[in-house]
Formats: C-alpha cells, sequence, structure tokens
C-alpha cells in the first residue's frame, strides 16, 4: 500500500520531494545535519562502531567479519562524507576518462523506444521522468537535466548531494538509503531509472529486494540501467563482499575513515535476480575503463532492463 503522507509524486512533469519522509537539499545552503546519519524513519540511527579489518583479512580478500552493531553500508557513507571533495577533485583530474557517455546515450535511446514509442516518431525532444539512484556528485544528473529530463538524485552522502546539488540546481534531491525509497514512490510513475557504480556499496542480500521496489515504480516500457564490479569467488571470497580500505582518494591516516564496502557479481547471478524481480533484460555487457584511468579497480557489468507488464 502507498503510504500516506511520506511519498515523492513523481508524475510526467514534475518531481516533488516528500514533506516529511527523507531530508531534502533545497535552495538554502547546505548545513552538515547535527544528527549522525539521515533520519529515515521515526527510529534514530545510531553512528555504527568503527571496526576495521586486520592486514589478514584484506590480505585474503573476503567478506570481513564485523561485530553485530557495525553496518557496513553506514561505514561506506562515512567515508563520502568525510572525503567527498579529495574524491571529486580525482575524479575532475581524469576529466572525460571515467564519464559513461556511451552507456548514458544508450540508455536515453532506449528510453526514447521503450517508454515514448510513439512520440519517438514525431519528436527528438522528449521529457523523461528519471531517477538518479546514487547520483554522487552530480555528473549525471547535469547531463539529464540540462537536456531537459525531470531528475529526482538520490544519494546516501551528505556531503556529496551538497555538490550535485550546486553544479545541478534544476533537479529534486532525496538524501537518503536508497533501500528506503520504495516506501516513497507511486507505483508506475517514473520513466527510466539510471544507476551508475553505485548497487556495488549495498550487501549482496539487499539487492533483490531494491530491484522488486524499483519494478513497481517504474512504468511499463520504463528502463532501468544499473552497473556492478565484476568478480568471482576466487578474487573475492565466496560471500562475494569485501570492506575494505579505499586508498585511491586519500592516504591512510585513519583507516576506520576510508573503510567501503563493496559487493561483486557475475553476469548469471544479475541475470537470476532479474528474473525473480519482474525484469527483463535488454542489453548486458561489460564495461573496462582500466585503461583509461588509474581510477578504476575492475570492470564493469552494465545491464539495460525493462517492465514489460503492467
Amino acid at each position: 500500500e502507498e503510504p500516506a503522507n511520506s511519498m515523492a509524486a513523481v508524475g510526467d512533469a514534475e518531481i516533488e520531494e516528500p514533506a516529511d519522509a527523507t531530508a531534502t537539499i533545497d535552495d538554502e545552503e547546505v548545513e552538515e545535519p547535527a544528527e549522525t546519519t539521515a533520519a529515515i524513519n521515526d527510529a534514530e540511527v545510531e553512528e555504527p562502531m568503527k571496526t576495521i579489518a586486520t592486514p589478514e583479512q584484506k590480505r585474503s580478500s573476503t567478506k570481513i567479519s564485523v561485530q553485530d552493531d557495525l553496518d557496513c553500508t553506514e561505514q561506506t557513507k562515512l567515508f563520502y562524507n568525510k572525503h567527498a571533495d579529495e574524491l571529486i577533485a580525482k575524479i575532475n583530474q581524469d576529466g572525460d576518462a571515467l564519464t559513461p557517455t556511451a552507456l548514458r546515450d544508450s540508455f536515453l535511446n532506449y528510453l526514447h523506444e521503450e517508454a515514448h514509442p510513439v512520440t519517438k516518431k514525431t519528436s527528438d525532444s522528449i521529457s523523461s521522468t528519471i531517477i538518479d539512484l546514487g547520483c554522487g556528485h552530480g555528473r549525471d544528473t547535469l547531463h539529464f537535466t540540462t537536456l531537459g529530463h525531470h531528475v529526482l538524485a538520490v544519494d546516501y552522502s551528505y556531503a556529496m548531494l551538497h555538490h550535485a546539488k550546486t553544479i545541478a540546481p534544476h533537479a529534486h534531491y532525496l538524501n537518503m538509503d536508497m533501500r528506503m525509497l520504495k516506501n516513497l514512490l507511486i507505483d508506475q510513475s517514473v520513466d527510466g531509472i539510471w544507476s551508475h557504480s553505485s548497487l556495488s556499496h549495498l550487501p549482496k542480500e539487499d539487492l533483490e529486494s531494491l530491484l522488486r521496489g524499483l519494478y513497481v515504480s517504474i512504468k511499463v516500457g520504463g528502463v532501468l540501467y544499473f552497473s556492478l564490479k565484476v568478480g568471482t569467488h576466487d578474487q573475492i571470497g565466496q560471500a562475494g563482499e569485501v570492506v575494505e580500505p579505499d586508498t585511491r582518494y586519500t592516504p591512510i591516516d585513519n583507516e576506520e575513515d576510508i573503510c567501503k564496502l563493496y559487493s561483486y557479481y557475475t553476469s548469471s547471478e544479475v541475470v537470476e535476480l532479474l528474473s525473480k524481480t519482474g525484469w527483463e533484460v535488454i542489453k548486458i555487457g561489460e564495461y573496462d575503463q582500466r585503461d583509461k584511468s588509474e581510477h578504476p579497480t575492475h570492470s564493469l557489468l552494465y545491464v539495460f532492463a525493462t517492465r514489460r507488464k503492467d
């Protein structure tokens, strides 16, 4: 059932931000909230205990055994909130090398073909309602809004959203855990969902539920794009997850501040998940930029999928 007062009214014309369900970014200066996390529901979310891997655990590249009260997703958010400036500076140094230009173009072409099959024949400028899921510093949000699309940009990191709002002021923003988004969206209310290199920071056990929620929110003929880090059990351990320091942007002065969760997938895993959650695959493949930049550590598995049934 739809919540009474806590949904984002995502329609064909404009995306409205929910009144009370999440922390939002408005036209005023963005300040770090007093609480340590975004208030997702009525229960207070406490800052997780900062526990990091031992050197032996890092070398083994298996899932780190952490205490029960450590939320790996919260640990990842801590990294982005504390080191957003360093990360953005490094990404900008690489220029267009990390920009998924071809994938963005394919996404918009599929939107025209799948979500707007009639108007495609009469107009090249079609405005779609798009969710940028895990929008980060706003690079792709800016691209979509510049082309005239209505964009709802979602990210768990307040610091990253602050930058996104600065460079893409015409989008609407939600500062929240993407796993809660299904509770805010109206059924069949969006044309497209874009999530580049974001779902790898979710525990693997949560991806199926997320895909089900996104399926409900997208229109028939709508298009989903996402990318994940490619890995095999030999590389990353049977759990397919690892929590480890990310030293690409900042030196190891305090390891507990730079640990991030990474989840790795094979194409067969992803195809099975899509089938279980109702999505029909349009295209699936690998995207490898390691020869163009020092930033990527793995090849990315990219997916385009659609909802065919009402």
